[in-house]
């Protein structure tokens, strides 16, 4: 979230002490944070678990809608991870069939998509069934 505001200042404080247009510099700064978005921080997002058993996804970006998920009406919760992507889709399920299922796009801190598994599978009692894609 940091790096939102610490990249254009960067940038641009780059860009004005190699002397550059600053139309130029105002130019590709949009660009450079389009890269970083899809590069880096693509559904980053902040996770909570509320009293009542409820999953609060917040994405940091604003066209990222943000996601509030009951735990209790699923049993299952499926993570896959791609190749070459930042990013984790957990799919909640309730049954083996995955008739009713609910798919969340997630990109979190080192180590905060596994304290958040162990939380569910431990605390939470939900099964949990971890893939990886190849795409």
């Amino acid at each position: 979230m940091y790096l939102l505001i610490i990249i254009p200042v960067l940038l641009l404080g780059l860009g004005l002490l190699n002397q550059s247009d600053l139309i130029v510099v105002m130019m590709n700064l949009p660009i450079g944070m389009l890269i970083y978005y899809i590069l880096f921080s693509r559904f980053s997002c902040k996770i909570e678990i509320n009293d009542v058993n409820e999953m609060d996804i917040t994405y940091f970006f604003p066209w990222d809608d943000d996601v509030l998920i009951s735990l209790d009406d699923f049993e299952k919760l499926y993570v896959e991870k791609g190749k070459n992507s930042p990013f984790c889709l957990l799919r909640f399920s309730n049954s083996d069939e995955c008739s009713e299922t609910v798919e969340v796009k997630v990109n979190t801190r080192n180590g905060g998509l596994q304290r958040l598994l162990d939380d569910l599978k431990n605390v939470r009692q939900l099964q949990i069934s971890r893939s990886s894609a190849k795409t």
